[in-house]
């Protein structure tokens, strides 16, 4: 949910850096409606994505473009989970089971069944990757925008007042 999230956040502001609405475009879905190639040249966050494999010529038009490769991948699983199905829901992913990593050291790996497109992985596995993926691209995204990407910190001048909860009057910091 929140990696969706962060990737339709991703897209709504590609759209603000090609001058798009925001409040129509505000997903990816919508964002890959509205590029054309020529946004490729000239916004480093769309070209990143297109260099990464996220965006692809659509077949049934000579100007359009899809959703392709890893991105794809988790659009749809997340689609899956958020709407058709709860993780669970099927079978094989009721139950986990242990596996051996060194049978002769006496390793076992805990195994828990994720079913998508009909196949079995581990859930573990799954998450780990997209996880993976997600914070790397996002990492990325953040130097390539060309924005400060630094951490926001506050110092005691930095905070003018503040309420300590259950008092009715505001406080000021002591000076040092």
């Amino acid at each position: 949910m929140h990696l969706g999230a962060a990737k339709d956040y991703l897209a709504s502001l590609c759209a603000l850096r090609i001058g798009k609405d925001t409040q129509k475009v505000d997903s990816l879905a919508r964002l890959v409606d509205v590029i054309r190639s020529e946004n490729f040249e000239s916004e480093n966050l769309l070209k990143l994505f297109h260099t990464r494999g996220y965006f692809g010529p659509k077949l049934t038009s000579s100007t359009k473009f899809e959703i392709i490769g890893w991105m794809k991948e988790v659009t749809e699983l997340r689609n899956e989970f958020m709407h058709r199905r709860p993780y669970g829901d099927r079978f094989a992913e009721q139950m986990g089971f242990a596996e051996p990593a060194d049978r002769s050291a006496g390793v076992f790996l805990y195994v828990r069944p994720i079913v998508i497109a009909n196949t079995e992985d581990d859930v573990q596995n799954v998450v780990l990757r997209h996880y993976r993926e997600m914070t790397e691209l996002c990492y990325v995204a953040a130097i390539t925008s060309g924005m400060d990407s630094s951490m926001l910190t506050l110092c005691k001048d930095d905070i003018i007042s503040f309420k300590i909860e259950g008092r009715n009057s505001d406080s000021k910091l002591p000076s040092e």
